[in-house]
């Protein structure tokens, strides 16, 4: 990616031209107004992944709903990333899928990166061609460490959610050098309101700025007869992660290696050339 110079030095040159033109009286084209550009890019990325058709299941009998719109939109200045879009596929609510889509820093290509959220396999179609197929799950849920029960009600349950989500952290090592993401508060997506597991969960985000690098899913289970809270952790990155609970280790994953990639890997990180 390129660095944050480079993009400071962009934004100079862009607001360069814009005094010019203002200066003989001409408006900048579309092409030179960020606004513009930033509905540009969002359409494109949103055209992209409704061009995918995803099922999960041992024959891929579920056919999954994508969230019409993003459910995060975000950037990285860190690593020189302007925009990029999280989309979930989901089954009865549940999220099944996560996809990112962001340009490359050389313009020739969007990344399209996949993770799974499934405990089963996943078949994923683009333009009805297989593109990605992940053959086992992609997370592993786990009871919360001494969590209270589920409270009674959504709103409160919420609260529970958001104090359990607290008392995670986690970081990214991005060659070498390791940073702590930040919690986003607010979960980008809730699903409760059904009858069997799960009653209730959420999806929240450990960011760099606010782009997602870690997945953490909360969600009620049944287990021992009774209803537990359960977490699982996913990665939304190449780069290595670790996540602690209450400062105890519960989880880490090694760099993703895109010379040994294939289209089964709950995790793929693959670029396409807009059409």
């Amino acid at each position: 990616m390129t660095g944050t110079c480079s993009r400071r030095l962009a934004w100079l040159a862009f607001f360069a031209v814009v005094s010019e033109l203002a200066a003989l009286g001409q408006p900048p084209s579309a092409a030179e107004d960020p606004a513009k550009a930033n509905e540009a890019s969002l359409a494109t990325m949103k055209a992209m992944a409704g061009r995918y058709e995803l099922t999960a299941g041992a024959e891929n009998q579920f056919k999954l709903d994508r969230t019409a719109e993003p459910v995060q939109r975000w950037t990285n200045p860190v690593r020189g990333q302007p925009d990029g879009c999280l989309y979930l596929w989901t089954l009865a609510g549940r999220p099944q899928a996560a996809l990112t889509i962001y340009p490359r820093p050389d313009g020739t290509a969007w990344n399209h990166e996949f993770q799974s959220l499934a405990t089963t396999p996943l078949v994923a179609k683009y333009d009805g061609e297989e593109a990605w197929t992940p053959d086992q799950p992609g997370v592993e849920l786990k009871a919360v460490p001494g969590a209270s029960a589920p409270a009674d009600s959504a709103a409160r349950r919420l609260v529970q959610m958001r104090a359990i989500a607290r008392g995670f952290a986690a970081t990214v090592d991005v060659r070498g050098d390791k940073s702590a993401l930040r919690l986003l508060t607010a979960p980008i997506y809730r699903y409760e309101g059904g009858s069997g597991d799960p009653l209730d969960g959420a999806v929240f985000v450990f960011a760099q700025a606010t782009d997602p690098e870690m997945l953490l899913l909360l969600e009620t289970r049944a287990g021992g007869g009774k209803s537990q809270w359960h977490y699982a952790l996913a990665r939304s990155t190449l780069w290595p992660l670790s996540a602690t609970y209450e400062s105890q280790p519960v989880w880490s994953v090694e760099k993703w290696n895109r010379a040994t990639a294939h289209i089964k890997q709950p995790y793929l990180d693959r670029p396409r050339p807009e059409k």
